[in-house]
């Protein structure tokens, strides 16, 4: 299966990549070589939705770990999107479900991006 990619610069530092496709070996550097080129223009925060990857294979998790370590860096960070369920089991069985922020959408991932962070707030209700 071929690996399809798109990026759409959203917001000042934050670019969103689309992919369709398995993420393997053949087609993990595709990925790569798409997240590299976003952030080498500038992108801080990378919102990526997995939403039509079926499956990726342990070469594929590394470009996303790499991609995320270059990130944290320089004080941004990789958000997944839409991740499909047997792709978020191999996220808790390797433990990376504990690095990566998780959303449904990338409406949800840009409004959590772009809303104002509270210090010391605590969610939930009062009680």
């Amino acid at each position: 299966m071929d690996l399809s990619i798109s990026r759409k610069d959203v917001l000042d530092g934050t670019t969103v990549v689309s992919a369709r496709g398995e993420v393997d070996m053949y087609t993990a550097p595709m990925l790569r070589d798409a997240l590299n080129e976003a952030i080498d223009s500038g992108a801080r925060r990378l919102v990526l939705d997995l939403g039509g990857v079926p499956f990726m294979d342990s070469v594929g998790l590394g470009v996303l770990v790499g991609r995320h370590k270059q990130l944290e860096t320089v004080g941004g960070g990789l958000q997944l999107v839409a991740v499909s369920e047997p792709l978020m089991r191999v996220m808790r069985i390797t433990g990376l479900k504990t690095v990566f922020v998780f959303h449904s959408t990338v409406d949800e991932a840009l409004a959590r991006l772009t809303a104002p962070q509270l210090d010391g707030a605590v969610s939930g209700a009062a009680g």
